[in-house]
């Protein structure tokens, strides 16, 4: 069972993702291109996008970056949110 801090967390993340949508359509690598994304220990990674699912997957969802700085961006908001010291935490 999730604790209400996860669920919350959880909800930023959501809201971040919502905001992306809006946006204009996001940089896809071309087939056998490379793009950067983020693991789920916030550690930055470099892929090859041959459009399977986990592909497909992190571009859909806003993990797929074109350079390794714009990765580091979303690596540290994915740090700061898990570590309980977003910039909405209380300290």
């Amino acid at each position: 069972m999730m604790s209400e801090q996860d669920t919350i967390r959880l909800m930023k993340i959501d809201m971040m993702l919502e905001q992306e949508r809006a946006d204009p359509p996001r940089w896809r690598a071309e087939l056998g291109g490379h793009y950067m994304y983020v693991n789920e220990a916030g550690e930055v990674y470099r892929e090859i996008d041959i459009r399977n699912p986990l592909d497909i997957k992190r571009h859909d969802s806003g993990n797929y970056f074109k350079d390794k700085e714009s990765a580091d961006v979303y690596a540290r908001k994915w740090k700061e949110l898990f570590s309980g010291k977003g910039e909405n935490d209380a300290d």
